[in-house]
């Protein structure tokens, strides 16, 4: 039997992210975990990927699920990283996408956010859809993130800014999987690249063609990079 799924979603986000995924996930028991600020979750969004994965450990250990395998996409990927480092008993494995052991975001991203913030003006953040994506899931995911309040949002995101564990990837002793687009403006396949590098046990698959949502475009590729995983760690 696998361990359980937890699936960590990215800055502004929620477990919405993953309405496309689990539909393909077959038999494995999943968890779609929620970061604190979201309408599910109230209070003041973690401010750093450390204390994001401090907040996940406490959410499994109360799950019971665990080890986890834990999936983190984009910032999900450096609290799962944060979780396999820090509190390496509860994880199984990692199933990184999109992601990478540092994400800095653009100074004019961050600028814009705090100054929406600062305002109480709408946060006004396209997502680098593909082009040919379904106008039904882009309407879907639209309305999910626009219920996230502002204040979480620049959270996450200066969270993610913050986030730099290049120096400690030789720590993690969960095999990995790293996924990532060929195509991912946010975080390219040299990242992805670093991640199966440095880490001591990783396997990488490259979806070519796609960009850096790949739980929404490209659920059923994801599951199935992912379930062949899950096998090959079982056999």
């Amino acid at each position: 039997m696998s361990p359980p799924l937890a699936l960590l979603h990215g800055a502004g986000c929620d477990a919405a992210s993953f309405a496309e995924l689990r539909p393909h996930l077959g038999a494995v028991v999943t968890h779609a975990l929620e970061l604190p600020g979201r309408a599910a979750r109230p209070g003041p969004a973690p401010r750093s990927a450390a204390e994001a994965a401090a907040d996940v450990a406490r959410q499994l250990e109360a799950l019971g699920a665990v080890p986890a395998l834990v999936l983190g996409h984009s910032y999900g990927g450096a609290v799962a990283l944060e979780l396999a480092l820090e509190w390496p008993a509860l994880v199984a494995g990692l199933v990184l996408v999109s992601t990478g052991a540092r994400l800095r975001v653009h100074p004019a991203l961050l600028a814009s956010l705090e100054a929406a913030v600062a305002s109480g003006a709408p946060l006004r953040l396209p997502a680098p859809w593909q082009p040919g994506t379904p106008e039904a899931l882009i309407a879907r995911f639209e309305r999910a993130t626009a219920a996230i309040p502002p204040p979480t949002v620049l959270a996450d995101w200066r969270a993610a800014d913050a986030f730099d564990r290049l120096a400690d990837l030789q720590r993690v002793r969960c095999p990995a999987l790293v996924l990532t687009g060929t195509e991912d403006p946010l975080t390219p396949v040299k990242y992805a690249r670093h991640l199966a590098t440095h880490l001591p046990d990783a396997e990488l698959q490259l979806l070519e063609g796609a960009g850096h949502l790949l739980p929404l475009e490209h659920a059923a590729e994801v599951a199935r990079h992912l379930l062949a995983f899950i096998a090959r760690r079982r056999a």
